[in-house]
């Protein structure tokens, strides 16, 4: 699927909708309100592209480089999972290229035979060991 920016029209509306301030939230909740300049700042979806996010005007933020940077971070991951449950729904599976490494086990010893062996006193033996 095809990444789908915001025209420019909805840029323009929405940098003036947020009077130049960031629409980003911080992790106290709060608003950001940092003053963005013009090109210093950048168009974020609020619901990330990558899951069902339309280039729509409510769907559009302005952010400041720090709080978009955080967001993609989060939205990068919520996207993976995304994609990750939506595989594991339809059975899709790739096995590995190469063998799970591990440690090489110890080998296991061989098992001994034992001979009785007589000696020249009747009764008496010897135990050898045969490999």
């Amino acid at each position: 699927m095809a990444r789908k920016n915001f025209k420019r029209s909805i840029i323009v509306a929405r940098y003036k909708h947020c009077c130049g301030r960031c629409e980003g939230i911080l992790e106290s909740g709060a608003r950001c309100y940092a003053v963005v300049k013009p090109g210093a700042y950048e168009c974020d979806h609020d619901d990330p592209d990558g899951l069902t996010g339309e280039p729509t005007f409510e769907n559009a933020r302005i952010l400041c480089i720090p709080c978009h940077a955080e967001k993609t971070k989060d939205d990068v991951t919520a996207i993976a999972k995304a994609k990750r449950r939506e595989a594991d729904h339809v059975g899709a599976f790739i096995p590995p290229k190469r063998p799970i490494p591990s440690r090489p086990f110890p080998k296991r010893p061989r098992k001994l035979r034992i001979e009785l062996v007589p000696l020249q006193r009747r009764g008496v033996y010897e135990a050898r060991i045969v490999r």
